[in-house]
């Protein structure tokens, strides 16, 4: 998008194209953590089962096979949709949906484009619209080529055409309001290569085939429910398609616009439009891009018997990092070294310098500077380019790649003892640095970004409630999404003008009760308690303990003496650590544990600089060692003593004690308390986390369908065994299982549990929700006032259960917590299985209070606590995964060559059967 020699405004910027935020494959971060039962910290369970795979394809081959742990028996049903909740106080709200018309009978035609390039002298066929790189530089030119092939078609068979409304998505998909006579082998058209300018010498055969699609030929817009069925499978996603495509419309023409997929759209130069162009990154190889995501949907409006489901166009801003288009890669790698510092022109491959560089880098497009200027996806770095190591036979003979590039393509290399560049695909080819440069339009993903470039992009993307209503506005309209765009009204499309006003309620947040039955209220509309006076229900006891403190620059001794006596008006009993002070630190952690434990410690405390970042090689050596650890940064700590900040030590306190099984606070009495501590339910949250799009993080599958059912019943038999009953209720919270496989819960999950119950002997009711804080949709105060994010968002309790849910399934969206920075994003909750028949006010009300069972801070989560738990358990496994390829490549390697191996993971990095395994570290 911004060539490396501009820095600010994205116009005249080149422009070739590629695809969309698809989901993203499973990552290491699945977990399930038994729920609070209202007394939260008596009982926790929480397991990690890690799988990873060797290449892509058998990653997405065993993700598809998980989707299916099929155990059998008849279909199972979603639950019915439910009445919405009456609990609360009526408030109005603002959504970013805007209400969007689709004319009634009319027909949407289906046709599947195949563009194939034929090579000289060779069988091979190379498909523009099917399979290949999904880099998003070559998607990009992909597309733009296909488009310019397609247009090619059009304007030279006005016959075939007949002057039909199509709307083609630039890969494989044409959508059309008249009929094509494709035949029952389709239409093919051929072309010279020679009319495109951009195809390469060796092509001599252009051909395009258009067929209709057999399975969803058409649609009509006459069926609009039959879109959103519960059951993908069952929903016709033809009509969705082509109406998203159609109001992308504006933006696929438009010459301020490059567009991902077909509904993400970012924008070159956005004070055209009226709003400012973002900042720049601290750091040149990268900026940010400013756009909109958009996405039709079929939600429940206002249902009437004429019009049951109402379309509505979500409009969400987006802020994405981009690498600098056609940037020098030697510039590149001296941008990335630290301050002051450039890339020493004799580095290695293995050296400190590329190591780091790497993990910026790798997957990366890059382009050659010479002949056809080919890109490929930098796999890593080998030997140095005049080094024997790199050398090489062309020819018969044998040259490293210094001495090819200077007898055989006359360019002298300035850098020859710097290490090469290979490609991802073919490691045996290697490139010298100075030879390459950046490819264009290509998005970052967060592993390319460095700590404080992602800590620079968050803070972009999180605008303030009016702000960013403001900004959505502005981009909603530039890119026509409204009732004037011309596009639109020529097939009798409406998008409202303005965004939809939707009803809402305000839940109160529930009393909590800290020990002598002291009852604390929460203040209206923050959702945080003052514990003033309070003691811990269940303070432990802490006798044998080290402090390490490393790198400090404040009184420690005073911190652990406030700390003391802190914890000792709390209720524990905390007694004098043994205190190590380090300074300078020269790495050696593990012997520090070791020393620890030697010494008899059951606790160990690290008070660290936070330029050391020591946090996951710690916990990856809890694990290791399976002794409980507190990482507190200095600071954080520093503040206590220099501002005198005693709700910084409660909060350390609050770790320290869930951490030794104590429980610091309960629900009070009353409901929903009686619904969440009955000791006959059980509530349980699951993570199935995925990485996220365009995320190059490693691809694992989190469990297998013996191993859930395992985890199960060994939850479901400790609680037993705990409470002295049998469960007779679970409720579950189950997080990063997006709308379309809501039927897999049904069909797989559902079975899964029932057959664990069964052999467990139990035969317990269900309730089953599907949560996702990954959609786009927001919620806005109906009259945004203050200058803070806690005065502009909406007031924690917010919960909505009408217009723009699901119309076939109970659904809400809940905002339990307050947010002080950004602009809320209230989770979703979809009832997806019930027979138990609770009442949507019972889900919706102890969904809330669960929010405020966390136990580490004194206010509400985001997430029920199992959930929120869970998160945090399946991320503490992706930590250790990560440490421990830092650590020690042969305990588990991500080069291909040497596959992943499910038992060792499962050995060396999960907490199952070990010390640890009911303990809640993770506090």
């Amino acid at each position: 998008m911004k060539t490396a020699s501009r820095a600010g405004a994205l116009k005249g910027a080149s422009r070739s194209g590629r695809g969309g935020l698809g989901r993203g494959r499973p990552d290491l971060r699945t977990a399930l953590v038994l729920g609070p039962g209202g007394q939260e910290g008596r009982f926790s369970y929480h397991t990690q089962s890690l799988f990873s795979l060797e290449d892509t394809r058998q990653k997405m081959a065993l993700e598809k096979k998980m989707e299916k742990l099929t155990v059998g028996g008849p279909l199972i049903e979603f639950a019915p949709k439910k009445q919405p909740g009456n609990a609360g106080t009526q408030t109005n709200l603002v959504s970013n949906l805007a209400k969007t018309t689709i004319p009634k009978n009319t027909q949407f035609s289906k046709y599947d484009v195949n563009i194939e390039l034929g090579f000289e002298n060779t069988d091979r066929v190379k498909s523009l619209t099917r399979g290949g790189s999904k880099d998003d530089t070559t998607q990009q030119e992909r597309r733009m080529q296909a488009t310019a092939i397609y247009k090619k078609a059009v304007s030279q068979n006005a016959s075939f055409f007949k002057n039909a409304t199509c709307f083609y998505d630039r890969q494989a998909n044409l959508y059309s309001l008249e009929k094509l006579e494709c035949g029952p082998e389709g239409t093919t058209f051929e072309f010279s290569p020679r009319d495109f300018e951009f195809l390469s010498q060796d092509v001599v055969k252009v051909t395009i085939t258009f067929s209709a699609v057999a399975d969803s030929f058409q649609a009509n817009t006459n069926n609009l429910a039959s879109s959103c069925r519960p059951r993908a499978s069952e929903s016709d996603k033809t009509l969705l398609e082509a109406v998203n495509l159609i109001v992308s419309g504006k933006a696929l023409v438009d010459e301020n616009v490059i567009t991902y997929g077909n509904c993400v759209h970012y924008l070159y130069n956005t004070e055209s439009v009226g709003l400012p162009l973002p900042p720049n990154f601290t750091t040149g190889d990268k900026y940010i891009g400013t756009g909109l995501t958009k996405a039709v949907k079929v939600l429940e409006g206002n249902p009437t018997a004429a019009a049951p489901v109402t379309a509505y166009t979500v409009c969400e801003i987006k802020s994405s990092a981009f690498h600098l288009d056609n940037e020098p890669l030697m510039d590149k790698f001296n941008d990335l070294m630290p301050p002051k510092k450039s890339l020493p022109i004799n580095a290695e491959p293995n050296s400190p310098e590329a190591r780091q560089l790497l993990r910026l880098v790798k997957g990366i497009a890059v382009r050659v500077k010479y002949g056809d200027r080919k890109s490929f996806i930098l796999g890593g770095f080998g030997p140095v380019a005049n080094s024997s190591a790199s050398a090489f036979e062309h020819n018969g003979q044998r040259y490293t790649v210094a001495e090819y590039y200077e007898k055989v393509l006359k360019k002298k290399l300035k850098n020859p003892s710097l290490f090469t560049v290979y490609d991802s695909k073919k490691r045996n080819i290697r490139y010298p640095v100075e030879m390459l440069y950046v490819a264009e339009n290509q998005r970052a993903t967060t592993g390319q970004l460095a700590h404080k470039q992602q800590a620079e992009l968050v803070k972009v993307a999180a605008a303030l409630p009016a702000d960013r209503l403001e900004r959505t506005r502005k981009l909603k309209n530039a890119l026509g999404l409204n009732s004037r765009e011309p596009m639109l009204k020529d097939v009798g499309i409406v998008i409202s003008d303005q965004f939809e006003e939707v009803p809402g309620r305000i839940l109160e947040a529930p009393a909590l009760e800290y020990a002598q039955k002291k009852i604390v209220r929460v203040e209206d509309n923050n959702s945080t308690w003052r514990t003033n006076g309070t003691r811990f229900v269940q303070p432990a006891n802490l006798q044998k303990w080290t402090l390490y403190a490393i790198e400090t620059n404040f009184n420690v001794n005073e911190y652990v003496k406030r700390l003391i006596f802190k914890a000792k008006d709390k209720g524990m009993n905390v007694a004098q650590p043994n205190i190590k002070m380090i300074s300078p630190y020269r790495g050696g952690l593990a012997g520090l544990f070791d020393q620890a434990i030697k010494a008899g410690s059951t606790f160990i405390m690290f008070i660290s600089n936070d330029n050391l970042n020591l946090h996951n090689e710690i916990k990856l050596l809890e694990q290791k060692f399976q002794v409980v650890t507190q990482d507190i940064r200095n600071s954080k700590a520093s503040l206590t003593i220099e501002k005198n900040q005693g709700q910084t030590l409660e909060n350390v306190l609050n770790k320290t004690n869930k951490k030794l099984g104590g429980l610091n606070y309960t629900l009070a009495q009353g409901n929903p308390k009686s619904v969440i501590a009955s000791p006959e339910r059980v509530i349980l949250g699951f993570e199935m986390s995925h990485a996220a799009p365009h995320s190059d993080q490693p691809s694992v599958l989190g469990w297998k369908n013996e191993t859930f059912c395992a985890m199960v019943q060994k939850v479901i038999l400790a609680v037993a065994k705990s409470r002295s009953v049998k469960p007779k209720h679970l409720m579950i919270y189950i997080n990063g299982i997006e709308q379309g496989s809501y039927a897999a819960i049904l069909d797989e999950v559902i079975p899964a549990l029932r057959k664990a119950c069964v052999e467990a002997q139990f035969r317990p009711l269900m309730t089953v929700m599907a949560v996702n804080k990954t959609h786009s949709e927001r919620l806005f105060k109906e009259k945004i006032t203050g200058g803070r994010g806690a005065e502009q968002n909406i007031t924690p309790g917010t919960i909505v259960d009408k217009k723009i849910v699901n119309p076939q399934l109970t659904e809400f969206y809940l905002s339990s917590q307050l947010a002080i920075q950004g602009t809320a994003r209230a989770a979703k909750y979809t009832v997806v299985y019930d027979d138990h028949n609770m009442s949507t006010d019972a889900i919706e009300g102890v969904t809330h209070a669960l929010a405020f069972l966390y136990g580490v801070v004194s206010s509400a989560i985001s997430l029920p606590a199992p959930l929120y738990m869970a998160g945090n358990y399946s991320k503490r496994g992706h930590n250790n995964y990560i440490a421990a390829k830092l650590n020690d490549n042969r305990t588990v390697s991500s080069d291909g060559d040497h596959p992943f191996v499910l038992e060792d993971l499962n050995n060396t990095l999960t907490y199952t059967g070990k010390t640890l395994e009911y303990v809640r570290y993770n506090a």
